[in-house]
């Protein structure tokens, strides 16, 4: 089955970026024969005063075929905890390419213009059978990083 997996801040101001490390994250669900990779892609988000970033403001999605979304879903967890870069805040989207609607679409182009709220990107999430996560690093999300990293999947 085809899925989407976004991320976000994985960086800090002296590591490589974003970009750098889903490439490295389809490379290791690869060798651990978790997914065939489709792709990847960035996506430039809204550049604003209230939205804190590293340099760009962009976040990166995967485009995978897997028969083992849960394993994927614990997978790549894993790696972003263990490859994030210290004093990063990553976040974490895995989304089944079928449930990519109008809903999903309008918030993740809605992310490229406007500051949204953690109550909409839930709500799109929860409306959309979206798994969102930030990193275990923090014991409470942060609604930046799920919504840039859901807006990475096209949520």
């Amino acid at each position: 089955m085809h899925y989407l997996i976004g991320i976000d801040d994985t960086d800090n101001l002296e590591s490589r970026g974003t970009g750098h490390r889903v490439r490295q994250l389809a490379d290791w669900l690869t060798e651990n024969q978790l997914v065939s990779p489709l792709g990847i892609t960035r996506h430039q988000l809204l550049v604003d005063p209230q939205i804190p970033y590293t340099s760009h403001n962009s976040s990166a999605c995967l485009s995978v075929e897997t028969n083992k979304p849960d394993d994927v879903w614990e997978a790549a967890q894993e790696f972003l905890l263990r490859e994030s870069a210290q004093g990063s805040d990553a976040g974490l989207a895995l989304a089944q390419w079928d449930v990519i609607d109008k809903c999903v679409l309008s918030f993740a182009s809605r992310a490229k213009l406007t500051v949204l709220t953690m109550l909409e990107a839930e709500q799109t999430a929860s409306q959309s059978g979206i798994r969102p996560r930030r990193s275990h690093r923090h014991t409470r999300w942060h609604h930046r990083r799920v919504i840039r990293s859901g807006a990475a999947s096209r949520w």
